[in-house]
């Protein structure tokens, strides 16, 4: 197991798209540095100024960038793995247009 690579505490790799809760609230994960894995909205802003880590997008705490989870972040679900940067794309510029909360599943695919 690679160390350097963020893990939930079940051990599974963070990976972008994934959807996850963030004490108890949903949310997404939108980058992850070690992967050089970003939602397109946030390459230019992160891709060279932070260090090893991912943010998650939050509806109630806003953005929150962590170096590795914490007790109160979970997964939910897994993007398909071929669908990662695509889906993560569609699902940030629809977050941007709508005020719901979850994304409503058109909205993402």
């Amino acid at each position: 197991m690679n160390p350097q690579v963020p893990r939930y505490r079940t051990g599974e790799e963070v990976c972008l798209g994934d959807r996850v809760t963030y004490a108890g609230t949903p949310d997404r994960v939108v980058f992850v540095t070690e992967s050089n894995a970003f939602a397109p909205e946030f390459q230019d802003e992160y891709r060279k100024s932070l260090g090893s880590g991912f943010m998650i997008e939050t509806e109630a705490y806003g953005p929150i960038y962590m170096n590795e989870a914490d007790e109160h972040l979970d997964l939910v679900e897994r993007q398909p793995p071929a669908a990662d940067q695509a889906k993560a794309a569609r699902w940030a510029r629809a977050r941007c247009r709508h005020a719901e909360w979850p994304l409503q599943a058109e909205a993402v695919e």
